[in-house]
């Protein structure tokens, strides 16, 4: 009898448990609304106590027993205000998609407490104040995406110990100081990408460690050195983009037996010097490749042909260059504001301010109507200069 009344007791008390747990997430989300502005609050509408919890828009709940909320996607929704902090009462919370709205502010301390937490994507933002030390507390996490904020300031060495990332999107951030050599601890990586910032120095050796990477992105920063040696490592890199990194030297010749395969290469707009490898051409699974704006000789070739593909990102980046009349290591350009991002602020009703005088002296000259094909061809460049290969404008 009594260990009946033991077990109804605790019985009792779990219930009353998982109910307040489940008012709590409720609460949380409704403090999350109440930051968002008000003209986007509509969006959220579901978002209300007559409403079931995990029927409201973007709400993922688990097991029936308790519904607490394991998932939030909100992302494209436009929304704009600022991240709650809230939001980290929410303790059962696997999965937080906030990416492609309107948020500014910095990000919450509290995120830190999802414990849980595996999944966090807030790219295309507003979001500064520094990637948070309180983060790293989310030891689960596996993928990352902070692309397309304005956070600033320079990678934690505690990012190191986030051992279970798969996927680290860091791009566009105006991040500057050098890489950590901690990142070498992130041994399940295999998507490492933080193009367009200022990042500084030289790639750690300790990167070597990466031996799962297959897509890693430095382009358009401001590194000094040699070809990092540490890449060369990377066996099983599938993709790889340094385009105007700052890197200086010779590739190694057996650079293409170390990175067998590889199916995207851009280098462009280094300073690498010396031939070639002939190497490149034991690559056979190469479909894109871009060497230019360096001081290399000889020519690269695929299945013992000159290459006939372009790189899309190259290609992309000229355009910005033609249009524009501007190179992304010009002086201008640092920061938050990079060529890409410039032209990308200025489509399509400020397509024009952004064009060489020549060519808008030349199109008016014939009649051309500038702003509406200029505003295609910068489009094109965009779509060729995606942050992913998988992402751009297939060339033939």
């Amino acid at each position: 009898m009594k260990l009946f009344l033991f077990l109804s007791f605790n019985a009792l008390m779990l219930l009353e448990a998982f109910g307040n747990s489940h008012e709590s997430d409720k609460q949380a989300l409704l403090k999350f609304k109440s930051q968002v502005s008000e003209e986007k609050k509509v969006l959220l509408s579901s978002w209300n106590n007559s409403f079931p919890l995990c029927r409201w828009t973007g709400v993922t709940c688990g097991c029936k027993q308790h519904e607490r909320v394991t998932g939030m996607d909100l992302g494209g929704f436009q929304l704009g205000g600022v991240i709650s902090p809230f939001i980290g009462n929410l303790s059962f919370l696997i999965s937080l998609d906030l990416n492609s709205n309107s948020f500014g502010g910095t990000i919450p301390q509290e995120l830190g407490n999802l414990f849980r937490l595996q999944h966090l994507n807030m790219s295309f933002n507003f979001l500064e104040g520094g990637i948070l030390a309180s983060l790293f507390n989310c030891s689960k996490l596996s993928y990352l995406d902070l692309y397309s904020n304005h956070l600033g300031q320079g990678l934690p060495s505690e990012l190191g110990s986030l051992s279970k990332l798969v996927t680290l999107l860091l791009g566009n951030n105006n991040l500057n100081g050098k890489l950590p050599v901690s990142l070498g601890n992130l041994s399940s990586l295999r998507v490492l990408s933080f193009p367009e910032n200022n990042l500084e120095g030289e790639i750690p050796d300790a990167i070597a460690r990466l031996t799962q990477m297959v897509v890693f992105v430095s382009a358009t920063n401001h590194f000094s050195g040699v070809f990092p040696p540490a890449i060369y490592n990377l066996s099983s890199l599938l993709y790889l983009n340094m385009y105007g990194s700052g890197f200086s030297g010779n590739l190694r010749p057996d650079f293409g037996n170390l990175l067998p395969n590889l199916q995207g290469l851009s280098m462009g707009n280094n300073s690498l010097t010396g031939a070639i490898p002939s190497t490149l051409a034991n690559i056979s699974t190469l479909q894109v490749l871009g060497m230019e704006f360096n001081s290399l000789t000889g020519k690269y070739a695929m299945g013992g042909e000159t290459s006939v593909h372009g790189d899309a990102y190259s290609f992309g980046i000229l355009i910005f260059e033609m249009v524009s009349g501007k190179r992304p290591t010009d002086e201008m350009f640092g920061g938050e504001l990079t060529l890409r991002s410039s032209i990308r602020s200025a489509l399509p009703e400020q397509v024009l301010d952004v064009a060489d005088e020549l060519i808008l002296h030349n199109s008016l000259r014939i009649g051309f109507p500038a702003a509406e094909c200029l505003t295609k061809v910068l489009e094109v460049g965009l779509r060729c200069s995606e942050d992913f290969p998988g992402n751009r404008l297939e060339m033939s």
